[in-house]
């Protein structure tokens, strides 16, 4: 792989997306196999309810940034000058 294909594809790999459907992927599959193992008694609902409670615990930052459009670093920077983001809360000296 070029150093340009190599960095294309890292990007796709941390994307949100590609993030949030692998999440989708493994909760899918994890309540797959608790019904299977544990059958339609007591324990499989549970299990694919602890699934479905994984996913939108950890996905919903995920979420929250797809919906808002932000991406990734685009908040204030610091810059060190006057009114940049670190000087914004300290006392002038």
């Amino acid at each position: 792989m070029t150093g340009s294909s190599r960095d294309r594809a890292a990007r796709v790999l941390s994307s949100r997306l590609v993030r949030l459907a692998a999440r989708i992927a493994v909760a899918a599959g994890t309540t797959t196999i608790a019904l299977l193992v544990a059958g339609r008694g007591a324990a499989g609902p549970a299990l694919a309810t602890g699934a479905a409670t994984w996913l939108v615990l950890t996905s919903w930052p995920d979420l929250r940034a797809l919906a808002s459009g932000a991406q990734p670093g685009s908040g204030p920077v610091a810059t060190g000058r006057d009114r940049s983001a670190d000087q914004a809360d300290q006392e002038p000296t």
